[in-house]
């Protein structure tokens, strides 16, 4: 039989767990285990919230995303797929972002494809984050009171 992957049990718990510690922290405004997913040179882009350059400065963004939320937003990562890398200590990974609005009954703010790099330091950690709105245009979708006015201000 065909072995779609050949990575370990233990390898994809540790991812599904990274990217479900990446949805918690940043949407209960944890920053402390915010920082700990990320590798001191970080690189993160974002049509939503910008491109940063290295975990300094992504401290600060659960604080803006919960800010622009009113803290209603929730992030959920699906269809993950994990791939290995040339480099034992590197996985690429697949997946869709969504985050919803629950202050509006659920509206959808963004949808993504994530392309992920991770590297494992002592644990695995994101060293590159990059977005890509699923939208013809690009932009995010986003609630009713800022479609209205402006995007979302996050940076």
């Amino acid at each position: 039989m065909a072995v779609i992957s050949n990575l370990d049990v233990q390898t994809r718990l540790d991812v599904r767990e990274l990217l479900s510690r990446f949805c918690h922290a940043v949407d209960h405004m944890d920053e402390a285990g915010w920082g700990r997913l990320f590798t001191a040179d970080a690189k993160f882009h974002s049509p939503l919230c910008g491109d940063y350059g290295c975990r300094a400065e992504l401290m600060d963004l659960p604080r803006k995303m919960h800010e622009e939320g009113g803290g209603f937003w929730r992030h959920e990562f699906t269809n993950i797929v994990i791939d290995r890398t040339g480099n034992n200590r590197e996985l690429q990974v697949r997946a869709y972002c969504t985050v919803t609005d629950w202050k509006n009954g659920g509206q959808p703010v963004f949808f993504a494809d994530c392309e992920i790099v991770l590297r494992h330091t002592s644990q695995w950690q994101i060293a590159i984050l990059s977005t890509k709105a699923v939208r013809p245009d690009g932009m995010p979708i986003v609630p009713a009171r800022i479609a209205a006015g402006t995007r979302p201000s996050i940076n």
